[in-house]
């Protein structure tokens, strides 16, 4: 018999209907604060840039620097959220945030498409910066972000869960590459009771 003590609950996984595994995240509004206090440590080393750069991202990085720093919007603007995950560079997540905001399938949209990115850096005279780069290769493992789609996912209603299911299910056709295919399957725990 296993007994849930502090350290099991530690190291388990969240898993739908598991008494053992109960999924968990923190209030929407606790989650939020975190990622913005992370943001304002590195939020330095993206603003110097964009007073140097005239690509299209600038614009984007802006307005995701307004999410970070201000209201979380109420609409869902896919490329913009996706940013604010990517731009947190896995020091914090806001994929449960969004998740209990606008649904699991829309979270696993953002990951996804935030998984589309890469933070790189640039460079002009005696100033050095962090930006957004569209990236070929897959991300490698399960972070921050995939561990709260997991814990979204396992809370979710029964039509939010069969939603997100059928759409990375389609996602997951799309690509043959096993880091990408592993972390939306590991969101979707099927293991035995």
């Amino acid at each position: 018999m296993i007994v849930p003590n502090r350290t099991f609950r530690r190291l388990v996984n969240a898993r739908r209907g598991h008494p053992l595994a109960k999924p968990s995240r923190p209030p929407m509004a606790k989650a939020f604060e975190t990622a913005k206090l992370r943001w304002q440590t590195i939020r330095n080393h993206w603003v110097a840039g964009w007073e140097v750069r005239t690509d299209p991202r600038v614009a984007m990085e802006r307005a995701a620097d307004a999410v970070m720093t201000g209201d979380l919007p109420d609409t869902l603007d896919i490329d913009t959220l996706a940013a604010c995950e990517r731009m947190l560079h896995g020091g914090s997540t806001l994929i449960d945030v969004f998740a209990e905001r606008f649904g699991p399938a829309a979270a696993i949209r953002l990951k996804v498409r935030a998984n589309d990115w890469t933070v790189s850096s640039g460079r002009k005279d005696n100033t050095w910066w962090w930006m957004l780069s569209e990236t070929k290769s897959a991300p490698q493992g399960v972070d921050l972000g995939w561990r709260a789609m997991r814990a979204a996912t396992a809370m979710a209603t029964d039509e939010a869960y069969a939603e997100a299911r059928d759409l990375a299910a389609r996602l997951r056709m799309e690509t043959t590459e096993p880091q990408r295919r592993v972390p939306l399957d590991w969101s979707f725990p099927s293991e035995p009771d």
